[in-house]
């Protein structure tokens, strides 16, 4: 998924989400899909996936880096989540190549 800004990104996999449901996943319901399997974590709400997707916040650096370290190698919509806001986030960090993720280590 090639997307710009954490806002716009929150907003295609809420509502990619959806499509793969036949419905519209709202914005707790995603909250709750994200925070599955994470522990020790400060609480994702509905508040905060709406302040996301206005653009008001961004999701936190931690919340992402913790994101991607439970879901990394298991192919789950939530690790590639975590990847395209980190970038979106921090993109001289990844486009420069200074961080890669599994898989796309040089050959």
């Amino acid at each position: 998924m090639v997307v710009s800004g954490c806002a716009e990104i929150v907003k295609q996999y809420r509502y990619q989400l959806g499509a793969n449901l036949s419905r519209l996943v709202n914005q707790a319901e995603f909250a709750e899909m994200l925070a599955e399997g994470l522990v020790n974590i400060p609480p994702v709400t509905r508040v905060t996936v709406s302040a996301w997707e206005t653009g008001k916040w961004e999701p936190d650096t931690d919340f992402l880096l913790a994101l991607l370290a439970r879901y990394a190698g298991t192919g789950d919509w939530r690790e590639q989540f975590a990847r395209d806001c980190l970038r979106a986030k921090i993109p001289e960090v990844f486009d420069a190549g200074v961080v890669l993720f599994a898989g796309e280590l040089p050959g």
